[in-house]
């Protein structure tokens, strides 16, 4: 994800998990796309510790698919750091 939490990748596993194409994913906030609103203050904060490069994050947490199911989501996050020490993005598994 770019540092404005916009999808710049989806790879096929991300298709079949949320059931976003990667058409549907990119350029999309990601938030938007898989995280229930109730949780969108935690996930905030999560992703203001990675611009401020505070090392990567574990963290479980409920999303959603494309069509609307609800899952549970264990993810690793982490700063994509230059080697000038600017954080350029963030990667995230789950």
């Amino acid at each position: 994800m770019g540092l404005d939490f916009n999808v710049s990748e989806w790879n096929p596993a991300a298709e079949h998990i949320f059931g976003y194409t990667r058409d549907e994913a990119l350029n999309k906030h990601a938030a938007e796309l898989i995280v229930p609103p109730e949780a969108r203050e935690h996930i905030d904060k999560i992703w203001q510790d990675l611009l401020d490069k505070q090392g990567g994050t574990r963290s479980t947490n409920t999303n959603f698919t494309k069509s609307g199911r609800e899952i549970m989501g264990e993810w690793y996050n982490t700063s994509l750091v230059s080697h000038d020490g600017i954080v350029l993005g963030v990667s995230s598994l789950v």
